[in-house]
């Protein structure tokens, strides 16, 4: 399993953003490659259990709500 952090943004030079945005650009990953890479990263966070079901629902509920909202029926 892959994810993506920011450990250091001040040394790197780099925010998490950043690295979604190198994601697609550089390695050629889409929209639900960077979905997936993004829940890992909750998954697999040091947060308690319960903040992490809680910050995917929610996510979850975002990304469905995006998707309705900008993609066309083709593009999902």
């Amino acid at each position: 399993n892959i994810i993506l952090s920011s450990g250091m943004p001040s040394l790197y030079k780099s925010d998490l953003t950043n690295e979604y945005v190198q994601a697609h650009e550089v390695c050629g990953l889409g929209i639900d490659e960077i979905i997936e890479l993004i829940r890992r990263s909750i998954t697999f966070s040091l947060m308690e259990d319960d903040v992490k079901a809680e910050m995917l629902a929610t996510f979850d509920g975002e990304v469905l709500a995006a998707k309705e909202r900008y993609l066309k029926p083709s593009e999902e």
